[in-house]
């Protein structure tokens, strides 16, 4: 992330700072333990204490609609209609091929270690690919499990850790990143962007005197998630970084492997509207879901130019604007509440041209399936 394109992530985090009737809880949670600080900022509670609120808003929308399955059917295409688990190499495969950060699969069931290798790298020179490329699971979630490799030698070191099919994906430089949250009523000639979100990747820099460890704990919302960055940096911990050296603590652009959401609806222009509307009419079976998308600055992005997809997730996305450090848990739910009443309207609305619903027991074999699938939070870099 360069300062020319974004700015810098102490920049958000100290525009971030709470003021006024909010400064007690940036003193209280710097005097308690990383665990107990958290939970003074709603963003990182569990998935599961904030949703709570939502179940009697799903009641009553599906009630209305007379279904609890109907959201499912918003997307007709089956990779975007599953709750997880669904293969990010067949939905990149289903996008204009144009728009997407080109992909591969790397199986190690088809392949032993040795061939695997072999294979990846006879594919990356058909491709013309050189290093760095990125390796993450095909079904993973949550940014679970995502390389930046580097070398040679770091693949081989992750080929021998690998047991399940892995994306091969050809790395985009940025350094912007967004997720534009997008739905398209089918009774409609376009869809809308409901929210995007600026992934700002955290960092320190070096002062010379402190070690890497002591720069996490002494930001103030960096040691919110000091577990997660001391895990990842474990080997550099103890390590003090040289006067103005930026060491880069995540790649992964995922709030729980610690990268900083931002509410990015001023980068919400007729132009990108345009080109996120093109891009998800071209792409069959879509008519709800999130993209994640890399582009060389915010002003292509305005522009609707550059656009590079990463990943498109289907109806088990969010707008993950919510997420930004000055955004209430009440307009969180607002949020949500929009979210999930449009789900409804387009799973309606395809219900009305004969597309049928899953049962309660699909529905529920889907949720089982998303929660074994949720609880997948691998390490990321």
């Amino acid at each position: 992330m360069t300062s020319a394109s974004m700015p810098a992530f102490d920049a958000f985090t100290s525009a971030a700072k709470p003021a006024g009737a909010f400064a007690w809880r940036q003193r209280l949670g710097n005097l308690l333990p990383h665990s107990l600080a958290r939970m003074l900022h709603w963003e990182f509670w569990p998935t599961w204490l904030a949703y709570i609120p939502l179940v009697p808003v799903y009641i009553f929308l599906a009630a209305r609609y007379r279904s609890f399955s109907l959201p499912l059917i918003a997307n007709t295409a089956p990779s975007l209609s599953m709750l997880a688990g669904e293969s990010k190499f067949e939905i990149l495969q289903s996008l204009p091929a144009g728009r997407i950060a080109t992909a591969f699969l790397a199986d190690p069931c088809t392949h032993a270690p040795s061939a695997l290798s072999f294979h990846i790298k006879k594919q990356l020179a058909i491709r013309g690919w050189s290093f760095p490329f990125i390796l993450k699971p095909d079904r993973g979630c949550r940014g679970s499990g995502v390389r930046l490799i580097r070398t040679p030698d770091q693949l081989e070191v992750c080929i021998s850790h690998i047991s399940e099919p892995m994306l091969i994906q050809q790395y985009h430089p940025g350094p912007c990143e967004v997720g534009v949250f997008y739905a398209h009523r089918p009774s409609q000639a376009t869809g809308q962007i409901l929210s995007v979100t600026r992934k700002v990747f955290p960092s320190v820099t070096g002062d010379g005197v402190h070690t890497l460890s002591s720069l996490i704990e002494r930001h103030a919302r960096l040691r919110l998630q000091y577990q997660r960055f001391a895990a990842r940096h474990s080997s550099q911990l103890h390590t003090i970084p040289a006067l103005g050296q930026i060491v880069p603590l995540c790649i992964a652009g995922n709030h729980c492997q610690g990268t900083l959401f931002r509410d990015g609806s001023d980068l919400i222009t007729p132009e990108l509207h345009a080109a996120i509307d093109a891009i998800a009419r071209e792409t069959p079976g879509f008519h709800f879901g999130r993209f994640d998308i890399r582009c060389e600055s915010e002003s292509d992005l305005k522009q609707g130019k550059g656009i590079c997809i990463i990943e498109l997730n289907g109806i088990s996305s969010e707008s993950t604007n919510v997420y930004d450090p000055d955004v209430s848990i009440w307009c969180a739910y607002a949020t949500w509440t929009r979210s999930l009443a449009e789900a409804f309207a387009i799973g309606a609305e395809q219900r009305a041209r004969g597309i049928v619903a899953p049962t309660a027991k699909q529905t529920w074999r889907l949720i089982t399936a998303a929660r074994r699938e949720k609880n997948l939070d691998g390490l990321s870099d």
